[in-house]
């Protein structure tokens, strides 16, 4: 019996093989536990030492391998089955070490650069634009705390897009100074600046960079453990108290992030007394969740935020008191994903999202001056490719957008309904071990349907269509393992937005008469820049120059004229020449294991063409110093922030001058059981200095805050 046994078992035994995985991390080359390892219909789980050991039949000739765990990029590949042991070095998406963050395949240049999650959490009650404030070429307009809004290299608005879990953000803070972004911190995992042919995903406008916010409801791989966070904090220098909390639950289903914020802020207290009227309150809670079947997967989720504030008081229109302003938006989507593992393709997405806007601009009579309210459903398809050796990555997607605008008060535009299709492609080429090359094209078809005829100048407008085709490219070379370079050339084209075609009406919060143009162009554009990074043992370089060479630049510019029935300058939206050139430099410098040096400065020229004169609102030379210590558990930084005065002006705009200003902080991290508390006490402007920021509307009423210091407690458990 027993050698019946053995004659059944040990053919078996000569058909199979055991094929093991060594994985590591490519930064730290550390050995990676709890990664899961599919392999054809089988899957494992590295160990504590990063190795996962699998049984493989000899008469399968090669067989496909996925290696998925989160805080890291998936990685596929091929194998022949004749090699006995594999080793994996997995990207890591950040690593970070206290307030410093290091990106995988740290050597080579990528072209963009990420806040790190401990930044993001030591942040929750302030702005996206201050935490992006300190990157390199980031500045922030504001029209008053409420309201900011990240500027890059002079770009914002609709140049400058702000994207949030894939999609566009839908809210109309692009459009108007005084729109706050329908967005706040908490639920944010990571937040980046995307550039050249990585744009493609998101819109049409290639030039620059844009932010990318992801969200923990954002899942894309099931939750392993329990994790929360329950953060509070206190600002003296306008009584600001911030409540929040993040969770993320391993159950139920593949898992559930459930976050929620509220804030309430009051009066701004600057050097020159209490700003009025400068109060806001903030409210949001959001949630998504992630079930799996075989290969598919699901993400549905939904994000609630509302928002009051108010603007001072200026010295041009009736409403000496302010303009109070409230503001909702709702969305829920659904983000889905089926694993192909072919040799050409390897995922497919379909996303969708719907969202509905409203904001509302009240005098202080409570009378309603101005409503703009929206809905907004998108449906995004995308396929990726396999990894292959000379198509490293690569996707293609389709994009159809359908938004309904509503206006009332005393917004004289026609309700109207806003439809963009897109179609876009990337793909990055692996010539050789030093030398890359991305490529990205995107087509939009715009179209602009009126509820009601539309006169302008005698001619009657009932709808618009545009067709845009933008592309880009990237090279990236590495010189050797410390130095790389990165060149990219875009060609872009932006539609008009309805607001750029159709506005007519007082906007009171900005203080102006604004109007539309139905005869605009396509804002058409040929951007360059040039990306040199050093990376040593002790020393981080990084110079950037740029130049956006734009054909058809849409802004408004004051016409010197005045509507009378509302006392506010008029404003009107044109095609003009422009460019925007300068440079951005940094260093860092790690002095000794625990003290490190930082310095950042960026310079931003913004012309029109033909000697017609300069931009508004373009920042001033910019430079920054931070000196940063760890003891043990204790962080000290020191930073100071200055500018240069702003002599290049736009028509009608108003100089501003330079400025220095010290902040500090201290951080302690504390051990309570097993569960960590970090505790975080800021003093910021130490001076008390009177400055003015030179990219706000309301600069001449709006002087930046005084000394205040902020307490921050986080507990995680």
């Amino acid at each position: 019996m027993r050698l019946i046994v053995l004659i059944l078992v040990f053919p078996s035994i000569l058909i199979a093989k055991n094929l093991t995985f060594l994985i590591n991390d490519s930064f730290t080359k550390e050995p990676v536990s709890g990664v899961t390892v599919l392999v054809e219909s089988s899957n494992l789980v590295s160990d504590s030492n990063g190795i996962a050991t699998i049984s493989i039949k000899e008469k399968e000739s090669n067989v496909h391998v996925d290696f998925i765990k989160n805080g890291y990029q998936e990685k596929h590949i091929d194998l022949d089955i004749i090699i006995d042991t594999v080793s994996i070095k997995l990207i890591p998406l950040e690593y970070d070490f206290e307030d410093v963050t290091v990106y995988g395949d740290s050597s080579r240049n990528k072209g963009w650069a990420k806040i790190s999650k401990s930044k993001l959490v030591n942040n929750l009650g302030n702005s996206l634009s201050k935490i992006l404030s300190k990157m390199l070429g980031v500045s922030e307009s504001q029209m008053g705390e409420a309201v900011t809004r990240p500027v890059i290299n002079g770009l914002s608005g609709n140049r400058l897009q702000i994207i949030n879990n894939n999609f566009k953000t839908k809210d109309l803070s692009s459009n108007s100074s005084d729109h706050s972004q329908a967005y706040n911190n908490v639920s944010l995992s990571s937040v980046s600046l995307v550039s050249g042919p990585d744009l493609v995903r998101y819109g049409s406008s290639l030039v620059g960079k844009s932010v990318v916010r992801k969200s923990n409801t954002n899942i894309n791989n099931p939750i392993e453990e329990n994790n929360s966070l329950l953060s509070v904090g206190y600002s003296t220098v306008n009584e600001k108290y911030n409540i929040a909390t993040e969770n993320e639950f391993s159950y139920p289903l593949g898992g559930l992030a459930l976050n929620g914020q509220y804030v309430n802020a009051g009066n701004l207290i600057t050097p020159q007394g209490t700003l009025d009227n400068t109060q806001y309150i903030e409210q949001n809670i959001n949630l998504g969740t992630y079930y799996y079947i075989g290969e598919f997967t699901i993400n549905p989720y939904a994000d609630i935020f509302q928002k009051e504030y108010g603007l001072p008081g200026g010295f041009v229109g009736a409403h000496p008191n302010g303009v109070d302003i409230e503001m909702k938006r709702n969305a829920y989507g659904v983000n889905s994903e089926f694993h192909i593992h072919g040799r050409l393709l390897e995922k497919v997405k379909l996303n969708w999202e719907r969202n509905f806007y409203d904001h509302k601009e009240f005098e202080a009579s409570g009378l309603l001056g101005a409503q703009f309210r929206f809905v907004s459903n998108t449906v995004k398809l995308e396929v990726e490719q396999h990894q292959m050796d000379l198509f490293e990555s690569g996707y293609i997607g389709l994009e159809y957008t359908r938004k309904d605008n509503q206006l009332g008060g005393f917004v004289f535009i026609p309700d109207n309904n806003y439809d963009v299709f897109s179609a876009y492609l990337n793909e990055k080429l692996a010539i050789t071990d030093e030398l890359d090359i991305k490529f990205g094209s995107r087509f939009e078809l715009t179209k602009v349907n009126l509820e009601r005829d539309y006169e302008f100048y005698d001619i009657i407008y009932r709808d618009f269509s545009y067709s845009a085709l933008s592309s880009a490219i990237a090279i990236n070379y590495q010189f050797d393992l410390t130095n790389s370079i990165r060149f990219e050339l875009a060609n872009s084209n932006r539609a008009p937005e309805p607001e750029e075609l159709l506005s007519d009406g007082p906007h009171l919060a900005a203080y102006s008469y604004e109007v539309g143009n139905p005869e605009l162009d396509l804002e058409k554009s040929i951007s360059y820049s040039v990306d040199f990074t050093h990376l040593g043992d002790s020393w981080e370089t990084r110079a950037v120059i740029f130049l956006y060479d734009y054909s058809n630049y849409i802004t408004p510019v004051a016409t010197g004229d005045t509507n009378f029935s509302t006392l506010l300058p008029l404003f009107r939206q044109i095609n003009i020449p422009v460019q925007l050139y300068g440079f951005s430099f940094s260093a860092n410098k790690s002095i000794t294991e625990n003290f490190k040096a930082s310095a950042n400065v960026s310079y931003t020229i913004g012309e029109r063409k033909n000697n017609e004169g300069y931009l508004p609102f373009i920042p001033p030379f910019k430079a920054d110093i931070i000196l940063d210590y760890n003891l043990y558990n204790w962080h000290f930084s020191v930073n100071m922030q200055s500018a240069l005065a702003q002599n290049n002006l736009g028509q009608f705009e108003e100089a501003t001058d330079g400025y220095a200003i010290l902040n500090a902080s201290v951080k302690r991290n504390i051990t309570i059981g097993e569960q960590l508390m970090s505790v975080i006490f800021r003093a910021n402007n130490i001076t008390n200095e009177t400055y003015r920021n030179h990219l706000s509307r309301i600069k001449s009423v709006y002087p930046q805050p005084g000394f205040g210091a902020e307490l921050i407690v986080n507990y995680f458990f």
